[in-house]
């Protein structure tokens, strides 16, 4: 008798929608960064340990376990992240503002801190 194993789901699994994205100066740059809140990330899904959110600007990675995120997307080359108790990611990227966000600051800089925050649905 061959034995049919279940799909157990991981403890993060699931859809964060977007809560916030907030750019600071990091202090360390001659070309200050434009400060300020910008619309919020796009939603993220959570499957089996991998982030993915599909379409032009999309988001992929991998949580750990213990719920530390790894991810990356057009935009940024890597943001570090880690998901709370109360299914909070909270995530910061260190680099140049990117073009999407220039606008809506009213202009770049290099060593800027973006932070972001998904909230698990």
């Amino acid at each position: 008798m061959q034995k049919v194993s279940a799909v157990v789901p991981m403890p993060f699994d699931g859809r964060y929608r977007g809560v916030s994205r907030e750019v600071t100066d990091s202090g360390s740059n001659q070309d200050r960064c434009h400060s300020g809140a910008a619309s919020a990330p796009r939603a993220l899904t959570i499957t089996n340990g991998a982030v993915e959110t599909p379409g032009k600007q999309w988001w992929e990675g991998t949580v750990s376990p213990q719920g530390a995120v790894v991810m990356r997307s057009p935009s940024f080359a890597r943001v570090d992240a880690q998901i709370d108790s109360r299914g909070t990611i909270r995530g910061e990227y260190r680099g140049e503002v990117p073009y999407e966000l220039l606008a809506q600051l009213g202009g770049g800089g290099t060593n800027c801190i973006v932070k972001f925050v998904w909230q698990k649905e």
